[in-house]
């Protein structure tokens, strides 16, 4: 978490991938010349020493300057911004960009899910941020772009490295594996503390209110994604935004946690583990923007397994855009989504 020393106290997903490559590939061209010393901005950042405990270990701080300046110390090391920073790209993918923008925080670019689009993020919202694409980066344009802060989930900062990032821009790490906290510390790195207390508020009296409704004994709930070449995931647990909404609700997700291995709440399964998809009723989490994710789910559907599953005998099926749904703004419209399963 960030904390004001002078007041008080970031998808396993292959977007993430994609990201890390952009980032990485940029800071290669970065070592070879593409930004000079005297192009860097203003405002900036330093690694944390190698002996640095893990980042999911690390209290983080802000302490703000007379001129409005903002230091803050993060679990990959310490980055200066200014008051109003004008030039932020966002590397995490729509979950970043969609709390940024609810914090009013508009970047100037942000990686994408899809190439030219952001998934759940309205064009009102969007327009004027360039979208970086993840199957064909562009990486002189990430180069041109000249962010004067980069805003990074903390893995990928992870995975390429925080110092080489810092040689594009100022970077700041958040961790997305606790959404609350992450949302938290963006609001306290920009400023905008009193709105992110107030949008978590609203969310913990959303779910509140429709657990009210659901009562003590919702019914179970398999959420499952059918990817292309007919591979079947179950989701059982956060940080993904739609079974985390869920948990939070109160259903009861099935399969549990312990009947199967998940890495990042997802777990595959084979064909002839299919039966553990036993939930009262089945959410689909797709995307028709992903090539060859329809022509998998029809042929899943087709299979004897599937079609023997209580949720399907009984028609207790529905589906959602897995993409659909980012950042707080999306868990909030998520709460409202899910009533169909009471």
């Amino acid at each position: 978490m960030f904390t004001l020393l002078n007041r008080r106290e970031t998808n396993a997903c292959l977007s993430v991938a994609v990201a890390v490559a952009v980032a990485a590939t940029a800071v290669g061209l970065v070592s070879c010349g593409s930004v000079t010393p005297s192009a860097m901005p203003a405002a900036t950042s330093s690694p944390a020493a190698t002996s640095s405990p893990a980042a999911s270990e690390v209290r983080n701080t802000v302490a703000t300057s007379p001129t409005g300046d903002r230091t803050i110390s993060h679990p990959l090391g310490v980055v200066r911004i200014p008051a109003s920073p004008g030039r932020i790209v966002a590397l995490g993918e729509e979950f970043l960009l969609a709390d940024l923008l609810d914090l009013g925080v508009k970047p100037v670019a942000s990686t994408a899910t899809n190439s030219d689009t952001f998934a759940g993020i309205t064009e009102g919202q969007s327009t004027g941020i360039t979208a970086l694409s993840s199957t064909e980066p562009d990486l002189e344009k990430l180069i041109a772009l000249a962010p004067d802060l980069l805003v990074v989930d903390v893995g990928i900062a992870e995975l390429v490295g925080y110092d080489r990032l810092s040689e594009v821009a100022p970077t700041l790490a958040v961790d997305g594996r606790d959404w609350k906290q992450a949302y938290r510390d963006l609001g306290s790195a920009f400023g905008k503390e009193e709105r992110a207390a107030a949008r978590l508020a609203e969310y913990d009296t959303a779910v509140a209110k429709e657990r009210s409704k659901l009562g003590a004994a919702p019914a179970s709930l398999s959420i499952v994604t059918v990817y292309p070449g007919d591979s079947v995931a179950v989701w059982v647990d956060g940080p993904t935004n739609v079974p985390s909404v869920a948990r939070d609700l109160g259903y009861l997700l099935s399969p549990s946690i312990a009947e199967v291995a998940p890495k990042n709440g997802r777990a595959y399964l084979s064909a002839e583990q299919l039966d553990l998809i036993a939930g009262e009723r089945i959410l689909l989490l797709q995307s028709s923007t992903v090539d060859g994710e329809d022509a998998s789910l029809k042929a899943v559907q087709s299979k004897p397994g599937w079609k023997a599953l209580p949720a399907i005998t009984s028609g207790a099926v529905s589906i959602v855009d897995r993409l659909g749904y980012p950042g707080l703004a999306g868990r909030l419209r998520l709460v409202e989504a899910l009533r169909f399963a009471s």
